[in-house]
Order: C-alpha cells, then structure tokens, then sequence
C-alpha cells in the first residue's frame, strides 16, 4: 500500500495529547523564529510585488498579510506569508535535506487557522505535523539537489497541515496529499540566477497546501498512489531512489521536525560553516581582515554548488549575497558580523568588500559527503606568511548545537526592530508571551492581531 495511506492516517489520528513536550516547544520556537523572521522581511521587494496583486484582486479578508495592515483568502495569505518568511533566508532548515519547512508549513496552517477560528492547540499540532513529514520526506530521498528541497517537500507539509487544521480525516487528508502532487514543483536554479522568485517558491508551495486542503474538504480527489505509484513522487522527482522506511518507520512516536535548525545568520544554510570558522579562526588568533592575504574554503560538493561560485551582484545583489560564500566571508571579515545590516545594498555595495571578495578562493573536497553541509574547513593566510585553520563538524543552530533561549529571542528581538512595519514594544513582548503559552490560545487571531503594524509609542 501506498506511504500515502499510513502517513494520511498517522496526522488525523494525531491530536496535541499524542504530541511530546519536547515537539510541542521546539514547535514554538520554529514558530516564534518565523515569524520574527516574517516581520523583517515583510516588504521585500518580491513581497510587495504579491501583495499589490492581491490588492488588485480583491476578495475574502480572512488571513492576515503578515507584517501589512491587510487580510486576503487563505491561498493568498499562504502564498504571501510563505514568501515573507522566506524573503531575508533567515528561516530554518532541514539539514538533511536542505529544505527550508517553516515557510512552507506556518503559512498555511496559520491561514486556515485564522479562517477557521481554530485554537492554539491545534495550530500546534498542524505546524508540528507537517514538518514531521516534511523531514521525513526530506531525509528519506537520496538526491538533495535539482528539485528545490522546500518546495517539492514542502507542499506536502503545507497539504498536511492545512488538512489537519480543517480536521479532514484520513481519507480528505490523503486526497489532499494527492491533489498536491500535482503542484509540486521547484527548482534549485534559483539560488544561482538570484530571481526574485526564488524566495517565492516558498509561497507557491504553501498555497498550493492550502488549495488542495480545501479542495479535498469540498469533495475534490488526488490520486491514490501519491508516493510509490507508476508516477509518483519518487519515481518522477527522484528516480525511486529512496528509503521507504526512513519515511514510515515509528510514525507517531518520532516527529522529524525536532531535527530542525534555526539560523544564526541570515543566509543560505550552506554558508554557515565558513562564517563560523571565520569568526573562531580571527577571535583565536587576533587577527583582522588588513593582517589576511588569503582564506581558502574546502566543502563538500553541495555546499559549494549552492554558494561556491565568484561572487556576482548581478541584477538581485542581495539574493546573490546570501547565496555566496566569499560575500559572507568578506562580510565576517571587513564588518566582524554577519546580520541582517550585511545583506543590504550600502553593505554590499561596499568597495572594500568588493577588495576582500577576490581573497577568498572555494573548493570542493570530492572525499565528503556530496549532500551534506559539513564538515567545512577554512584556511587563513597572513601577510606575514601565517596559516590558520579551523573545521566545523556541526553547524551553529543544529539541534546538537541549537540556539538557546537567550539567542532566540536576540534574534527575535532584532528581526523585528529590523523590519520596515513600526511594531510597539509592548506588541513585541505580547507577541513573544501569547507563542511561550499558544496551547491555552483559545483563538489563533490572538497571535494575528500582534502581526500587524502598531504605532510605535
């Protein structure tokens, strides 16, 4: 029988008893840390592009826009609030899989959620279900890259977790997951051309989450064989190389979405590891970007695929930014940080970064893991003649090496100070209060209100 049919029924049998603690507050963490994320980014340019869409459109103001002073129907308030949460790649991933689960998940259970008027408990155990499927689907293929992990993942979560807040059981749940195969769709092309869909892709999943809920609760029918038939998932996006029972195995007992990992930098997760050996290597040895002539960075194959390649501005500075390994160096050496002050275009544009870029040389150690983000080794040369060097086995943010509370809120704390939208520090605190307790939130509008602009007193 299908994966489709044990998985349809393991999220409607699931209910927030059956959830363990630990699952239930790593979910708010992942949903605080996205929507801190959502908050700074709200008006980038791709969002606002969406958003005047919507505008013109019209229609139910049911979901709130993150961020705006504006409501939409679900799909759209999916579609957008998937792209916010994305927009500045501060959003969590998947480690094994590269799939970025939040900004696929949160939007769509968040939009029906609110529609629906349902309760914290509830939006809870949607997020917490979804992302255990994306992480199973994530973990169990083989190939990591070509197909955008977050998308062609992710739509499954988004499906799962709208169906489940629509308390569709086993039977509307797998239609749902069926009637998103068809949808599923993304490509990796994106983070080497730097579009400004890129971050959109997110959003595209996430709608189509919410669409093929919808349509499953209205009567609508996918196909049976979602995972394993003849066409299916495995078979079209990854050749049947796949392990079934790394996607099955203790369904119900395990929840994958504890695997996830927040960001300490706002960049594209295969990044990280030269950030950090940077910053350790020039604290260590007191040394600073003038005392450098050279910083060599070995990765494996996929690291260096998504953010290897010479540093080009192109027509999207900052996506290019984020999805480069000698900005990000360049960054940590000539600013001593890497925040969201470096992914802007004055940042960028610096002509002492642009100096600092050409030191900074990537290659790929054929010997690793292809599809893994460590370990990563960075080499320093001083003009002296010096060489340091510094491997990062485990990369900041991973649940063996997570943020802890103080640096979550940091984080949180200046995602929203960051973003354009003026949000009352008492709003701030509301916020962060009513995620720490959402499973006595009887209504998810509760969270919502404090999602829109607030005069700053």
């Amino acid at each position: 029988m299908d994966p489709a049919f044990a998985l349809a029924e393991n999220i409607a049998r699931t209910d927030f008893e059956g959830l363990p603690e630990r699952t239930v507050n790593n979910t708010k963490r992942l949903i605080l840390d996205s929507l801190g994320v959502a908050l700074a980014g709200a008006h980038a340019k791709e969002c606002l592009l969406l958003i005047d869409l919507v505008r013109h459109w019209e229609g139910r103001p049911e979901s709130t826009i993150i961020g705006h002073a504006l409501k939409a129907p679900s799909p759209m308030a999916a579609l957008i609030n998937g792209t916010i949460i994305q927009a500045l790649d501060f959003d969590d991933t998947h480690d094994g899989s590269g799939a970025h689960t939040a900004s696929c998940v949160l939007p769509a259970a968040l939009a029906v959620a609110e529609a629906q008027n349902a309760d914290g408990r509830l939006l809870i155990t949607a997020v917490a279900l979804g992302m255990d499927l994306i992480a199973r689907i994530g973990a169990s293929c083989q190939e990591k890259i070509g197909w955008t992990s977050t998308a062609v993942y992710g739509c499954f979560g988004a499906a799962a977790a709208a169906a489940k807040v629509l308390r569709l059981d086993h039977n509307g749940i797998r239609h749902a997951l069926g009637i998103v195969l068809s949808q599923a769709a993304g490509t990796t092309q994106t983070a080497i051309d730097s579009p400004l869909s890129k971050h959109m892709q997110s959003g595209f999943a996430s709608k189509a989450g919410v669409l093929s809920a919808l349509l499953a609760g209205s009567g609508a029918t996918g196909v049976q064989e979602v995972f394993e038939g003849k066409f299916g998932f495995f078979r079209l996006y990854k050749a049947d190389r796949y392990d079934r029972a790394v996607l099955l195995n203790d369904l119900g007992k395990r929840f994958d979405g504890d695997a996830l990992s927040l960001k300490p930098f706002p960049c594209c997760r295969a990044a990280h590891g030269p950030i950090e050996a940077v910053k350790l290597l020039t604290d260590k040895h007191r040394v600073g970007v003038d005392d450098i002539s050279g910083v060599r960075v070995v990765v494996p194959q996929i690291v260096y695929d998504l953010t290897g390649r010479p540093f080009n501005p192109g027509h999207n500075p900052v996506i290019s930014a984020q999805f480069s390994i000698p900005y990000t160096v360049a960054a940590a050496l000539v600013y001593q940080k890497v925040t969201l002050e470096e992914f802007t275009l004055p940042a960028i544009s610096n002509p002492r970064i642009r100096e600092v870029v050409k030191r900074v040389s990537v290659e790929v150690d054929t010997s690793l893991g292809p599809n893994e983000f460590v370990p990563v080794e960075v080499e320093i040369t001083t003009t002296n003649g010096s060489r340091y060097a510094q491997t990062i086995e485990v990369l900041k943010g991973h649940p063996d090496n997570p943020l802890d509370e103080d640096e979550l809120l940091e984080k949180f704390t200046r995602c929203v100070n960051a973003g354009p939208s003026p949000i009352a520090k008492t709003a701030v605190q509301e916020l962060i209060h009513t995620i720490n307790r959402l499973e006595s939130v009887e209504n998810v509008s509760e969270v919502t209100r404090h999602l829109r602009p607030v005069p700053v007193r």
